[in-house]
């Protein structure tokens, strides 16, 4: 998955926190994340975006815990 729309995407699977490995925006949140280990680098495809349990969007102005929470469910359903 890539949106990159408003910023860059983690999805939750497990207790750990994924991006994709090749986003659209790699984005200062996504790389600070990434640098202390937060969240981790995956190819995340669609259909296997239903093992998550869920998506949010960060970026520079919104951070993890400030990001809104979507359940994959919703998503899915779309």
């Amino acid at each position: 998955i890539s949106l990159g729309l408003v910023g860059s995407e983690m999805c939750i699977r497990d207790r750990y926190w994924y991006t994709p490995a090749q986003p659209l925006m790699m984005g200062t949140c996504r790389a600070r994340l990434l640098e202390s280990g937060e969240i981790i680098p995956a190819d995340i495809y669609l259909d296997h975006l239903h093992e998550f349990k869920e998506l949010r969007l960060i970026n520079a102005m919104m951070n993890a815990e400030e990001s809104p929470r979507v359940s994959v469910k919703n998503i899915l359903r779309a």
